[in-house]
């Protein structure tokens, strides 16, 4: 049986994480990654996904990663959040070099994992809002569109998440 909760919805089921199979990004993100350095990447699509190049703390290897980021306006043009599950953002504790490029752009900056539940609680609570619910996915969440979910719930939904700051050295095109 699964968990309900009251939302201001009423019953509904709480929101998840949604984390595709493991096995799919091997295969999405080569092909996301050329899109993304090519002008396809300076296009729509470059408005929601970008690459991230950071290097291994214990390997010294240099990764790269597509990133879906979000931008709060007043936060300017220089700061932009990630949000993920994936074990990678270790690596970007403490303020980690790395390189963000956006729309065809390369711009240097510096990454600063956040798990501060209170401010993720926030964050995604303002990018809901501005998504709708529906989009949810964009942030990593399945929500049953007909149910505002509640702070618990989003907290719940959100263990084990990052949340990443990465201030820019140049304003973002």
């Amino acid at each position: 049986m699964s968990r309900r909760h009251q939302g201001s919805g009423g019953d509904a089921p709480p929101p998840v994480r949604h984390e595709p199979p493991r096995g799919l990004f091997w295969l999405v993100n080569p092909i996301v990654k050329t899109l993304l350095r090519t002008p396809v990447g300076a296009g729509p699509m470059g408005d929601a996904l970008a690459l991230l190049t950071f290097t291994g703390r214990t390997t010294g290897k240099r990764y790269t990663t597509p990133v879906g980021y979000h931008r709060f306006e007043e936060e300017g043009d220089r700061v932009v959040y990630l949000f993920t599950g994936a074990p990678w953002w270790k690596n970007l504790r403490g303020g980690a070099p790395v390189t963000l490029r956006i729309k065809g752009r390369e711009i240097a900056g510096r990454a600063f994992a956040r798990q501060d539940q209170a401010e993720q609680v926030r964050r995604v609570r303002e990018l809901l809002g501005r998504y709708g619910l529906k989009n949810a996915r964009r942030l990593g969440l399945t929500i049953d569109p007909g149910h505002q979910p509640t702070d618990d719930d989003l907290r719940t939904a959100l263990t084990g998440h990052a949340f990443i700051r990465i201030e820019l050295r140049q304003p973002l095109p």
